[in-house]
C-alpha cells in the first residue's frame, strides 16, 4: 500500500515528477547543500541525519555502473570530496527494487554500496574509514506498491 492511497492525485503527481527526473544527474552542489547538517535541522535541534539519495543506476542484475549511474558517481565524489564535506564520515547505503529473491537482492544492494564505495576512495581519494557500505535490499523502498519501480533501486548517502 502506497502512503498516498488516498490521495490518488499526489500519486499521480509524484510518479510524474519522477519519471521526469529520471536519468537526471543532481550536481555536486546539489548534494553538498544536502549532506550539510544545517540541512536537517534548518536551526532546530533534531536526530534526523543528513542524507541524500541518488539515481545511481546499474547494468540490469549487476553492480556494474551504466554510464548515467557513472555521471551522478562522479557528481557525489566531487561533493564529497569538496572543502565543505571532505572531513565528514558518511554511509553509502544500497537499495534494489522488490523484484526477485530477498537474499539476492540484499547481497546485490551490498555489491552496489561496496562499488560506489570503492569508486569514490579510487577516483577521489577519499579515507576508506570515512565511508562505510550497508546494503538495505528491498527493505526500505520509496515506492512502496510498485515492487519494480526503477526509484527503489537507488544508493543513499547518510552523514555519520
Amino acid at each position: 500500500m502506497s502512503r498516498f492511497d488516498k490521495h490518488p492525485a499526489v500519486e499521480k503527481r509524484l510518479q510524474k515528477l519522477e519519471s521526469a527526473l529520471e536519468g537526471h544527474t543532481r550536481s555536486a552542489a546539489s548534494i553538498t547543500r544536502s549532506l550539510t547538517p544545517d540541512a536537517v535541522s534548518r536551526g532546530f535541534k533534531t536526530k534526523e541525519k543528513a542524507k541524500v539519495d541518488l539515481a545511481i543506476n546499474f547494468a540490469f542484475n549487476s553492480s556494474e555502473m551504466d554510464r548515467s549511474g557513472l555521471k551522478q558517481a562522479h557528481e557525489l565524489g566531487k561533493s564529497l570530496s569538496g572543502a565543505t564535506l571532505r572531513n565528514a564520515s558518511y554511509q553509502v547505503i544500497g537499495h534494489t527494487d522488490a523484484v526477485g529473491a530477498r537474499d539476492y537482492n540484499q547481497k546485490l544492494s551490498q555489491s552496489r554500496a561496496k562499488v560506489v564505495r570503492a569508486f569514490l576512495i579510487r577516483n577521489y581519494q577519499l579515507d576508506p574509514s570515512q565511508l562505510e557500505w550497508i546494503g538495505r535490499g528491498e527493505d526500505e523502498l520509496l515506492i512502496q506498491d510498485s515492487g519494480d519501480n526503477r526509484s527503489n533501486r537507488r544508493v543513499e548517502v547518510r552523514l555519520k
